[in-house]
């Protein structure tokens, strides 16, 4: 190499050792300022414990939307029920009592399928609403008001069943009630 090649090497070879340098000294600022912004023991605890109180929080609210829909799910269901039930008794009021045979048969056994039924939504959490005595516009629905010698508002009569699941109504209760005296 000619002496001026040399020359233009070795500056170039300080060049890269400043450059190195300059960058290891770079690379070490930016490591204390990585350390510096690192957050500590009582930060990275607190955050642990707001993340298991929302999760916890989000398990809460997602076992009562799945506890909502199941109760949604069985008042359809349900509802759906209560019209074969209805059918079930008008077909019971028909039956001859004490019918010969195999009639006779036929009609056992359309009563206790209907038993059967009544028993399963029963086991359900379904009530029957008491038509006895004064008539409340939140559980009875009045088809026919008649004046008679009873106080006003009496259940007179039983049109239809009404019915409850949980303290909530399916089906109000169709009923006639007592206008009073006129």
């Amino acid at each position: 190499m000619t002496p001026n090649q040399d020359e233009v090497v070795d500056k170039v070879a300080e060049e890269v050792l400043n450059q190195i340098k300059e960058d290891e000294s770079n690379h070490d600022s930016k490591e204390e300022k990585k350390q510096d912004n690192k957050p500590s023991y009582d930060e990275l605890l607190d955050m642990l414990k707001r993340s298991q109180a929302n999760l916890e929080n989000f398990r809460k609210q997602t076992e009562k939307r799945i506890d909502d829909i199941r109760e949604f799910a069985k008042r359809d269901v349900i509802s759906k029920f209560i019209p074969v039930m209805d059918s079930f008794d008008l077909a019971h009021k028909e039956m001859p009592k004490d019918a010969p045979g195999q009639l006779g048969e036929v009609c056992t056994g359309i009563q206790m399928i209907s038993d059967q039924l009544a028993n399963t939504v029963n086991d359900l959490g379904v009530e029957i609403i008491d038509c006895t005595g004064k008539f409340d516009p939140t559980v009875h629905e009045a088809l026919a008001k008649i004046s008679n010698d009873k106080p006003e508002g009496t259940i007179l009569a039983v049109f239809q069943p009404g019915f409850k699941l949980h303290g909530k109504v399916l089906r109000a209760a169709r009923v006639q009630v007592s206008a009073g005296q006129k």
